[in-house]
């Protein structure tokens, strides 16, 4: 059986008693609203199951003044970046932030640069804030 969007809404609102006999589209519960709810559900199911043959780890290192970096393909869902120090040798788990933020933060000056602390995905990129300033390692953990 192959399972689609569409087909996973109707099954997440037909049992709820939301949208029509179909499961179609209502006010109660837009396609953004149960397209959040499949995304809660399927993050806390791997979240709370491990599914540790499904993870890849993939390790990079950045280039100072580089922001964006490629996506690893494939892969279905990103679960963590970890950016080690150099001298120090910390891991550190950088932490999502919204476009917004991300936009509203960056500055394209090299006053800028400094370890990153955050990142923000973009289709198959993701954006490092700050824009490092020299050369790191990337640990990026996700499933394939």
């Amino acid at each position: 059986m192959i399972v689609d969007l569409p087909l996973l809404r109707k099954q997440v609102r037909r049992p709820l008693g939301i949208g029509g006999p179909d499961g179609s589209l209502t006010d109660e519960a837009s396609d953004e609203v149960v397209d959040e709810w499949i995304n809660y559900a399927y993050r806390e199911l791997m979240h709370r199951y491990q599914f540790r043959e499904r993870e890849i780890i993939v390790t990079t290192e950045t280039e100072a003044g580089k922001r964006n970096y490629p996506m690893p393909v494939p892969h279905e869902g990103l679960r963590q970046i970890d950016i080690t120090h150099p001298t120090s040798l910390q891991h550190t788990t950088l932490h999502a932030m919204s476009i917004t933020d991300y936009t509203n933060k960056w500055n394209e000056s090299e006053t800028a640069y400094a370890f990153p602390t955050h990142y923000v995905r973009e289709n198959c990129l993701y954006r490092l804030w700050p824009t490092p300033d020299a050369v790191y390692e990337i640990t990026v953990r996700y499933w394939g």
